[in-house]
């Protein structure tokens, strides 16, 4: 039985509709973390190597924030049409608002 519900969650985690961001974040934190850890020095080309880490680093957190985006946009628009409902729910709640009075 805990095997069973250890082997759900991981397929939940494993298909989470967030999974896209997070992994892009993390990918971002690392390559973040390395470049603060690397040291440049003055030396000829140290520049250019440091500019094209930035870059990266830019072009990473670019990709990370556009993906956050997407998911929020998709978990808002389920959000919005759950708490707007259908017809059905604004009849049925209409009926219960007014048998309630009576």
């Amino acid at each position: 039985m805990n095997q069973q519900m250890l082997q759900e969650q991981m397929r939940l985690a494993a298909e989470a509709p967030d999974r896209a961001m997070k992994a892009a974040w993390v990918a971002f934190e690392q390559a973040r973390s390395a470049f603060l850890v690397e040291e440049y020095t003055t030396e000829e080309g140290e520049a250019e190597r440091r500019h094209s880490d930035r870059s990266v680093l830019f072009e990473l957190y670019d990709a990370a924030f556009a993906e956050s985006a997407s998911y929020w946009d998709y978990k808002d628009s389920k959000d919005k049409a759950t708490a707007e409902g259908s017809d059905a729910d604004h009849e049925m709640r209409w009926d219960s608002l007014v048998f309630a009075w009576m």
